[in-house]
């Protein structure tokens, strides 16, 4: 059962970051969401008041691994508890599944998870994401969009919409997210994961 509530905040080079977490009557501390916030409305809380159970230190060496080396392995493996339906579980795990660096689509998740034809609802389960990063739903993209390393200011020059993040179409965030993976990759052009591979 958890009990405690909390929240910090953290700036990124995607934006600022508002971890919460809630810590359980025995003691484990886990991050519950992780939001993405305007600057305009930076907290003057700051991430160290997580408690001390060492959550601070695991969440900004993640945050420093993805951002500077491209490694989401700890952002993987930090501590985490997520409620939502069934369905929208499925979807998120079904993008945790994908890859650094690689993307699928909206259709390619509801082939996935046994909702074929249910693009839209894959998106509105997307959009309810709690733990971005964790749960990489910036890459789930529509199906027409392709990345392109001169893209442009519209976010769309890659060969169509991207596609929704965190309920905003076209976002800055997700074009961030996606032009970064891209980086940080060794393939000449931008790889499209087939889910049935894990």
């Amino acid at each position: 059962m958890l009990t405690q509530h909390g929240q910090g905040i953290v700036e990124t080079s995607a934006g600022w970051l508002q971890p919460i977490w809630e810590q359980a009557a025995d003691g484990d501390t886990v991050l519950t969401a992780l939001h993405w916030v305007n600057s305009s409305h930076q907290a003057s809380v700051p991430l160290s008041v997580l408690p001390s159970s060492g959550l601070e230190s695991l969440l900004q060496a993640a945050l420093q691994a993805y951002f500077s080396h491209g490694d989401d392995e700890a952002l993987q493996s930090l501590p985490v508890h997520w409620e939502g339906t069934p369905f929208q579980q499925r979807v998120w795990q079904a993008a945790q599944a994908i890859p650094f660096g690689h993307t699928v689509t909206y259709g390619q998740v509801g082939d996935y998870i046994g909702c074929q034809g249910g693009a839209q609802a894959i998106g509105q389960a997307l959009k309810k994401n709690p733990l971005p990063l964790i749960i990489p739903c910036h890459r789930v993209v529509a199906a027409g969009y392709r990345y392109t390393e001169t893209q442009s200011a519209d976010h769309q020059s890659g060969g169509g919409a991207m596609g929704g993040y965190m309920g905003e179409m076209n976002s800055p965030i997700k074009q961030h997210l996606l032009a970064y993976e891209q980086s940080k990759t060794l393939a000449a052009s931008h790889v499209r994961y087939e889910l049935a591979e894990v």
